[in-house]
C-alpha cells in the first residue's frame, strides 16, 4: 500500500467511525444527523508528532481529546505540555520566526497553542479558532437562603473564612462545598474567580483530572450545599438555586454582553500557513467539531 493510499484509508476509517456514532446517537433526529455527518466529513487523520502548549485551564479536556484522536489515528503522537496562555503563544511565535529565518527543523514536533481568550489577534502569522466556550453559575441548596454572592464572598468560602450561610445573609446552615475534582471547570473557577494562576494537573494518569458528575446532586441533597456547573446543567437540575455574582445573573450564552465573570472561551492557534493536512490543523479541527465528546 502506498503512502497516499494509506492516508486515504485512514481518512475513510475516521470518517466512517464518526458517522456510525452519529447515526446511532441521533437516529431519531434525521436533520441533526445530516448536519453532524457533514462535520465528520471534514475530519481526517494526520500522522506525526504534535506538542500542545499554552493554557493549563483546558488540560483535562485536551488530554481526553488527544487520547480519543490517537485511538482513531494511531499514526499521531500528541503531547500535552500546558502552562500559561502567554507562554504558549510566545513559543508558537518563536517557532514561526524561526521558520521565517529559514530554520525549518522537520525533526521537531508541530506546535498548537491554546489560549484562555482571543490573545493572538495582534500576533503575526497566526491562525485563530474558537474551540470551546462555556458559562458557569454558582448554585446553592434553596435551604441556604441566598441568591447572590460577591466575588470576595466566594473567595472567602473557598478559603474557609466563611463557613455558614448566615455570614452572607442566609440561613444558619453550615456551607458544604461540592467536590468537582481537578476538572477544567474547577480550573476556570480558580483562574477567573479566585485569581489563581493557570496550573497543570498534577496526576493526569490517575483519573483525578476528570470532573465529578455528581456535584449538582451533592448540592441538592445537602441543605448547605454549594457548588457550580454550566448554566444549562444547573437550570435543568432540581433542588439547586443558581446564584448571581455581584448582582449579575449568568448569561445564557458565553457571548452574552455584560460584566458576568464566570465564563470562558478557549482558542487554538496554529501557523498561518500550516498545511491543511498537518497534525496541528487536524487536531484543532477535531477540537472545534467535537465540543461535546468530552
Amino acid at each position: 500500500m502506498t503512502e497516499g493510499t494509506g492516508a486515504a484509508a485512514r481518512r475513510r476509517n475516521l470518517r466512517d467511525t464518526i458517522t456510525l456514532v452519529c447515526v446511532l446517537a441521533l437516529a431519531p433526529l434525521a436533520p441533526a444527523a445530516v448536519l453532524v455527518n457533514r462535520v465528520a466529513d471534514r475530519l481526517s487523520c494526520s500522522d506525526g508528532e504534535l506538542t500542545v502548549v499554552g493554557s493549563a485551564v483546558y488540560e483535562p479536556v485536551l488530554r481526553k481529546a488527544a487520547e480519543d484522536y490517537a485511538a482513531t489515528c494511531p499514526g499521531s503522537r500528541i503531547r500535552i505540555d500546558t502552562g500559561g496562555s502567554a507562554e504558549g503563544l510566545q513559543r508558537l511565535v518563536a517557532e514561526v520566526e524561526a521558520l521565517d529565518r529559514g530554520q525549518d527543523d522537520r525533526t521537531r514536533p508541530e506546535l498548537l497553542a491554546i489560549s484562555d481568550g482571543p490573545r493572538g489577534r495582534d500576533l503575526p502569522h497566526l491562525r485563530e479558532k474558537l474551540f470551546a466556550s462555556a458559562v458557569f453559575t454558582f448554585v446553592a441548596n434553596p435551604a441556604a437562603g441566598v441568591s447572590d454572592l460577591s466575588r470576595q464572598q466566594i473567595r472567602d468560602i473557598y478559603a474557609g473564612r466563611i463557613t455558614s450561610w448566615a455570614q452572607v445573609g442566609g440561613n444558619d446552615v453550615p456551607i458544604a462545598v461540592a467536590d468537582l475534582g481537578d476538572s477544567s471547570a474547577k480550573r476556570i473557577l480558580r483562574y477567573r474567580i479566585l485569581n489563581e494562576p493557570e496550573a497543570a494537573c498534577e496526576n493526569p494518569s490517575d483519573g483525578s483530572c476528570q470532573p465529578r458528575a455528581d456535584s449538582l446532586r451533592s448540592v441538592a441533597e445537602n441543605p448547605g450545599g454549594f457548588g457550580f456547573a454550566e448554566v444549562g446543567a444547573a437550570a435543568d437540575h432540581p433542588g439547586v438555586r443558581p446564584l448571581r455574582i455581584d448582582g449579575e445573573p449568568a448569561p445564557e450564552e458565553a457571548t452574552g454582553i455584560g460584566r458576568y465573570p464566570f465564563r470562558q472561551a478557549g482558542y487554538g492557534y496554529t501557523y498561518d500557513d500550516a498545511r491543511s493536512g498537518s497534525l496541528a490543523t487536524g487536531f484543532l479541527n477535531y477540537l472545534v467539531n467535537n465540543p461535546n465528546d468530552r
